[in-house]
């Protein structure tokens, strides 16, 4: 997969892109203090979210490598209480 040469997903049309001015100040941001390694989240191969910085740091000159996935434990269902509502309260407490 070419990094550098991504797509942005339609879901990320929900979020403003970024033009001008404010978009130049994320670019001089990466040009003096380099590219924070804030996460570009693909889903399906495109940017879901981060596509702001994705912009910038490619006009910053910047090229884009992906970060190894941490090693993490693997994750375990849990059963839910039976004392607890579908809600996630405690079985005859209300909201109000």
């Amino acid at each position: 997969m070419n990094f550098n040469n991504l797509e942005f997903h339609e879901l990320a049309d929900l979020f403003p892109l970024l033009q001008g001015k404010e978009l130049q100040k994320i670019v001089d941001d990466i040009k003096a203090n380099g590219f924070r390694p804030e996460p570009i989240t693909l889903l399906g191969g495109k940017i879901l979210d981060g596509r702001n910085r994705y912009n910038a740091a490619k006009l910053a000159g910047h090229e884009l490598q992906p970060l190894p996935r941490p090693r993490s434990a693997p994750v375990r269902a849990r059963k839910k209480p039976a004392s607890t509502s579908a809600h996630g309260r405690p079985a005859g407490m209300s909201c109000g």
